[in-house]
């Protein structure tokens, strides 16, 4: 412009200003802002929203929000747009609370501008990802008394957030609502139902609500068909999955890497690993591109089966293709490999990954140890145990853990018990595995007082049984009439309302005859913690 004379004028230099906040070029934005006073310009509430803008997508929140106020102070009162860019700027840094107090502002300052549909809708939608759905449903109301248009963007974001809290009648009520208002659900907000119907494990209520959505002329897109082949693949309804995933083309949907994971993932949780592979040869022929997921959801399929001579090939084709191994592929491998005591095999490749760029790692070498252990090599197990510090490594529970059982199982209890106690010197806590893989240890060598003891110590830790422990219990019992007595002297399991004693019953006791009669004690409840 400059080369022919062009001169810039006021609306060229916003044009320009605003492009170059697009670009997340703030300085230069600002820069064009001092041409703009160079050249005599009076800047209007345009440029300062540019540059509200400008500095939002900079993540210069602080900065943004001077600016903002050094506007006002200085006559050019923000318009609608300005308070919905600092709002939005502000949600998008994690700073929602100070959105909802300029929010505020703008409601009780006469001198502002008012709220409207977008800036509510900002607010509400990062108020419910926040899992704030009180303010976010004070401020729905606000918004229908002050008239302000409720659209199905804004029910939407509502539904969403109080899926994720767990309201679902709420969010039924609203949708139903919306409905009788004459605002017609879109994709997103089917989208929506549809996962949270899924995650709550009723996927035939959401295949029923893709019939509705079609009623209602919405087009499913491809994230519906996933959410729900992922929902049947997880209830074991792979049939149904694959029509799902075989009618997605027809209706219009591409099948996309999250389609092929979703049936790969059904099939090898089945047990069906050759049907996944043929998905998988689909997905190459389709020319979509595996991701880690895919590789490690197949590999951990095929290690399972013990197809490992599969898996190796897999696992070449996949660096052919230009996919990276991480760390959880090698994990996969290494631990399929030692769990069908192909011991020699998965310390090669423990020791080959270096060259990989893959750094050493516990889970590597808990893996091999109790491989070891399990097919009886004692002394591997142990010199695997005791270099762990030569190449950088520190145990943790699960390594004790592993090391405690081998060494009970060895029965050489003392080694066992010493390492419990280096256990708990190097701060490290047991948990109730650890706990009842020792208790069953000295169970076995007749040593009960000793189980016993770490009963109550389990108890002082706070540490809540399950159906292991309960086990050990019974084979505490003794012999003859002395179970009231016994069981006077149990320690106490305190309740606890996150545990889940589903998994846990007091009826699992009953294989015990001698302890049938107490099985539905009150005090045997009380001493296990179940409610």
């Amino acid at each position: 412009m400059h080369a022919h004379g062009v001169p810039l004028d006021f609306y060229a230099l916003n044009i320009l200003a605003n492009s170059y906040a697009q670009l997340n070029y703030a300085s230069y934005s600002f820069s064009v802002f001092g041409e703009i006073l160079k050249r005599g310009h009076c800047p209007n509430a345009v440029t300062f929203t540019t540059l509200v803008k400008a500095l939002c997508r900079v993540d210069k929140i602080e900065e943004a929000v001077d600016f903002f106020s050094d506007m006002v102070e200085k006559g050019c009162p923000p318009n609608a747009v300005t308070y919905g860019t600092l709002l939005n700027g502000l949600c998008q840094a994690g700073h929602t609370r100070f959105a909802l107090k300029l929010h505020n502002e703008m409601v009780c300052c006469r001198d502002a501008c008012e709220p409207n549909a977008i800036s509510y809708c900002i607010i509400i939608d990062n108020l419910c990802k926040e899992g704030l759905i009180d303010e976010a449903l004070k401020l729905f109301i606000e918004m229908g008394d002050r008239g302000v248009g409720q659209d199905v963007v804004v029910y939407s974001s509502l539904i969403n957030g109080l899926c994720r809290v767990g309201k679902w009648e709420l969010a039924m009520k609203l949708f139903s609502e919306m409905e009788s208002r004459g605002i017609l659900p879109n994709v997103v907000t089917f989208n929506v139902l549809t996962d949270a119907l899924c995650n709550e494990g009723n996927v035939k209520e959401a295949c029923n609500l893709l019939e509705l959505m079609e009623q209602r002329g919405v087009k499913p897109d491809g994230i519906i068909y996933n959410t729900l082949m992922n929902g049947l693949c997880l209830e074991g309804k792979l049939g149904k999955a694959r029509i799902f995933f075989d009618s997605m083309g027809g209706r219009g949907c591409r099948r996309d890497v999250v389609s092929f994971n979703a049936l790969i993932n059904g099939y090898c949780q089945k047990e069906m690993v050759d049907e996944a592979v043929v998905i998988y040869r689909e997905m190459i022929r389709e020319g979509v591109m595996p991701t880690l997921i895919t590789y490690n959801t197949l590999l951990s399929g095929l290690c399972l089966e013990g197809k490992f001579k599969a898996a190796k090939e897999l696992l070449y084709e996949m660096q052919d293709l230009g996919q990276c191994p991480d760390t959880l592929t090698y994990i996969i491998m290494i631990d399929g490999l030692c769990k069908n005591h192909f011991i020699v095999e998965a310390i090669e490749l423990s020791d080959g990954i270096r060259k990989y760029g893959i750094k050493p790692n516990i889970k590597f070498s808990n893996s091999i140890i109790d491989g070891l252990w399990k097919v009886g090599k004692v002394e591997m197990a142990m010199e695997q145990f005791r270099k762990l510090g030569e190449i950088g490594l520190l145990p943790n529970v699960v390594t004790y853990t592993v090391m405690i059982n081998g060494l009970c199982i060895e029965g050489k209890l003392q080694e066992a018990s010493d390492l419990f106690l280096e256990m708990e010197e190097r701060g490290y806590e047991p948990n109730v595995v650890t706990f009842n893989t020792i208790m069953r240890g000295y169970c076995q060598l007749n040593k009960k007082a000793k189980a016993f003891q770490l009963l109550h110590k389990m108890v002082e830790r706070n540490i809540k049984p399950d159906a292991s422990t309960a086990s050990i219990i019974v084979d505490l019992l003794p012999n003859g009439e002395r179970y009231g007595e016994f069981l006077g002297l149990l320690p106490t399991f305190s309740p606890d309302a996150e545990s889940k004693f589903s998994a846990f019953p007091v009826e699992s006791l009953a294989f015990s005859d001698q302890f049938h009669q107490f099985m539905f004690d009150q005090k045997v409840c009380k001493i296990l913690g179940a409610k």
